[in-house]
């Protein structure tokens, strides 16, 4: 579990400037900031994701690994991807697809529905005319979808923090 010990420095504060809306996410990405490499795992894949996006050009050149299914959306360009999880909100009739842009030169070779983990540096873009991240990738290796398929969000993430 992530935590923030002690005091933080003002200058990791200064670079996660927060109000009221954010300042829960930009408490995790100060978490995420500090960590060698940050691992997208089911728990709080949403919040992460969320902190990530939210903080975008904060991230640039960080690594990242994820594991998660391949898709594609309209507007992609040839080298992206999707690589993201299913989340299921409140009920089965709200699943819907969270995850990032991952562009590779080989990226039209990998399937959709594909099962990966992938690794790389993240880098900033907009998607839908909003800051985004997205993950340059460096490896790509095959993996087994998990036996729980969906990740959820944790409505009480920030009491933990």
């Amino acid at each position: 579990m992530l935590q923030l010990v002690g005091t933080e420095d003002s200058a990791l504060k200064e670079l996660f400037y927060s109000d009221n809306y954010n300042r829960d996410y930009a408490k995790l990405g100060m978490l995420l900031y500090k960590q060698d490499v940050i691992e997208m795992q089911d728990e709080w894949f949403i919040e992460k994701l969320q902190a990530l996006n939210s903080f975008a050009g904060k991230f640039e050149g960080k690594p990242i690994k994820i594991k998660g299914f391949i898709y594609r959306e309209d507007g992609l360009a040839e080298n992206q991807f999707i690589i993201g999880r299913m989340a299921m909100t409140h009920c089965i009739a709200d699943i819907s697809p969270y995850g990032m842009i991952a562009e590779s030169p080989g990226a039209s070779g990998y399937a959709d529905d594909t099962w990966v983990t992938i690794t790389g540096t993240i880098a900033k873009t907009s998607y839908h005319d909003q800051p985004a991240i997205k993950i340059l990738v460096q490896n790509v290796e095959p993996a087994t979808a998990p036996t729980i398929p969906y990740i959820y969000p944790d409505w009480d993430f920030a009491k933990k923090l």
